[in-house]
């Protein structure tokens, strides 16, 4: 655990603590989802089935929302050369060790079964061929959980030209900056409409998202330049609202509240409502009651948050696997579900994530410090 909270580098980037416990938060969705889609889980009935995407979501908007704020602060360092390659190569060292790991783990024991004559459905974390292997990589391909990891690296590349033209904005003002921004997150929001329904690799059904995680990252750097801070109350209360519009994301829950017709309404406009649900969190997090913080900075939360890439990835194959090799369900399933996960998340980000990071960081100030 020590090793995993040490994250001062992290903690001084971003200096809102929460921001690991809203991550932890949104894997933890898409885990309860999936349990309840493998029949494992209801609370009195009710299931989480179809709320991951919510989570997924949250992780699109987090992103953007921390990149974007970071970019600001650097200011025209940014687009020194330095500036561009310790961006990229953040970036990559971020996503891609672990998820070319875990393709190539799918490929192998793809090719494994297959020359022993066993199914290759059997595959872990799921059966790969070298076509989709090839399409993964070109990020024109996903598969099971993986589909998303495209979606985010596409908009790494997005996104300094996103966040460079709200900055330009801001030097007509805040009001144009969030005037214009909520325009354009009007217009994708209508372009989203549906997204949720299907598990496309494509960015811009997704877009809205992400374009109001970088609206709020801007407008967030600009409040904490000007020293310009809202109301504690406001902020809690926007947080307040925020859970509420989460837990209403649940399927199951809004058709029992309000039914299936509005439950299909929020369904089709679901990106751009966790997209609110989002920034209402950062939101109570960034500038509310410390009290109301509080489960988003418990050790506990933060550790998730640090190990949410490898939750996000490994639970869907553990979670095969105890379906297709165990007879287990219900609680003992879950038990070794959290189990089997929480061990390879821990594993892999000992093993790979937190060296690679920490050298990509080590050559990341290296590249900033040099002269173009």
């Amino acid at each position: 655990m020590p090793l995993i909270l040490s994250r001062a580098a992290a903690a001084k980037r971003n200096d809102i603590p929460g921001l690991d416990g809203l991550r932890a938060l949104a894997a933890g969705i898409v885990v309860l989802s999936h349990m309840s889609n493998a029949k494992w889980l209801s609370l009195g009935g009710l299931s989480f089935a179809g709320w991951g995407k919510t989570g997924v979501f949250l992780f699109f908007f987090l992103s953007a929302f921390l990149l974007s704020r970071i970019q600001i602060g650097q200011g025209a360092g940014f687009w020194t050369p330095g500036g561009m390659a310790a961006y990229g190569l953040r970036r990559l060292a971020r996503i891609v060790p672990l998820y070319l790991l875990y393709l190539t783990l799918a490929l192998v024991t793809t090719w494994a079964l297959q020359a022993s004559g066993q199914r290759a459905t059997a595959a872990f974390p799921f059966p790969l061929w070298w076509q989709e292997y090839l399409g993964h990589l070109t990020l024109r391909d996903g598969k099971s959980v993986t589909w998303s990891v495209p979606v985010e690296l596409k908009y790494y590349v997005l996104l300094p030209v996103v966040t460079l033209g709200f900055d330009l904005l801001r030097r007509l003002g805040s009001g144009a900056t969030v005037g214009i921004g909520l325009a354009g997150f009007g217009v994708l929001a209508v372009l989203s409409r549906d997204a949720a329904a299907s598990n496309s690799v494509a960015l811009w059904p997704y877009l809205c998202c992400f374009w109001a995680g970088s609206l709020a990252g801007v407008l967030s750097a600009t409040a904490q330049a000007s020293e310009v801070r809202p109301a504690r109350g406001v902020a809690g209360g926007g947080m307040i609202l925020g859970l509420i519009l989460l837990v209403l994301t649940i399927p199951d829950l809004s058709d029992v509240l309000f039914g299936d017709a509005v439950t299909a309404t929020l369904r089709v406009w679901l990106v751009p409502l966790a997209s609110l649900c989002a920034g209402l969190l950062v939101l109570g997090l960034e500038h509310g009651p410390r009290p109301l913080c509080a489960v988003f900075v418990a050790p506990l939360m933060r550790a998730g948050g640090a190990l949410s890439f490898g939750i996000y990835l490994w639970h869907m194959a553990v979670l095969d696997q105890i379906a297709l090799r165990t007879d287990l369900t219900g609680g003992l399933a879950i038990l070794a579900l959290l189990a089997g996960t929480l061990a390879l998340s821990l594993a892999s980000y000992l093993a790979i994530e937190a060296p690679i990071l920490r050298r990509s960081q080590r050559l990341a100030q290296h590249l900033t410090r040099a002269r173009p």
